[in-house]
């Protein structure tokens, strides 16, 4: 929208109002834009900017992400034991 189209409407809502004299109106319009304001400040708190490049390394560490132990893992499974085969395992789910 162009800023002489937004400059308009503002211009037309202004004197829309100036017109009003119920002043119970005026306070529901009061309230309803309060409101508005304070729905979208809530949501530019929770909106983060799109980065220009994606970088992982810089992601894993604002994340703390530490990754898994492999040789863990392999212990753990080994420790299992599991002799079913995958799909009689499959098949138990």
């Amino acid at each position: 929208m162009t800023v002489l189209k937004i400059d308009s409407k503002k211009q037309h809502l202004i004197e829309e109002i100036k017109e009003i004299s119920d002043n119970n109106l005026l306070l529901g319009l009061e309230r309803l834009i309060q409101q508005w304001k304070d729905e979208n400040a809530a949501l530019l708190r929770l909106v983060k900017p799109n980065r220009k490049t994606l970088d992982i390394e810089v992601l894993k560490k604002e994340q703390n992400y530490k990754g898994f132990d492999k040789k863990l893992f392999d212990s753990l499974i080994k420790d299992l034991n599991i002799q079913e085969p995958i799909e009689e395992l499959v098949a138990m789910i």
